[in-house]
């Protein structure tokens, strides 16, 4: 009886990048946020780090509408984004990847998907962190 011989790759392929257009994705992740606490992402080179907190929180009843985001820079290092109403279990996303700073040289996007399953409730959170070296619009913060 003959053996079939192992075909698999030998060795290192290089190198993998990824694009969406023009924009590189340097990090991907899928979390979840307990109890509504917050996502913090921290990122960049050891000596200029940048801090990324996503807060979830849920509106009042007269502004259950919509998933809607807030930007906050809380310092020079940190930006703050409230992701207000994602409780749908089908998911709510942005439209575009969001610009959310200038680092290094560097303009930096975040992209998202967000599982909630009901009002107060954990959120599952699948992200993208996306840069551009050159000029790029920026996107608004506009969510479905």
């Amino acid at each position: 009886m003959e053996m079939v011989q192992d075909v698999s790759v030998q060795g290192e392929i290089g190198p993998v990048d990824i694009y969406s257009g023009d924009l590189k994705m340097v990090f991907s992740c899928t979390v979840t946020s307990f109890s509504q606490q917050p996502i913090r992402i921290v990122f960049g080179p050891a000596n200029k780090r940048l801090n990324l907190i996503l807060t979830f929180l849920d509106g009042s009843d007269s502004e259950k509408t919509k998933p809607k985001l807030e930007a906050k820079n809380l310092d020079n290092d940190t930006l703050e984004l409230k992701l207000i109403n994602f409780t749908t279990p089908l998911g709510s996303y942005n439209l575009e990847p969001i610009y959310i700073a200038d680092f290094s040289g560097l303009q930096v996007f975040l992209s998202f998907y967000i599982i909630g399953h009901k009002e107060g409730s954990n959120k599952t959170m699948h992200l993208a962190i996306y840069i551009k070296t050159s000029g790029q619009s920026r996107p608004n913060l506009e969510v479905s």
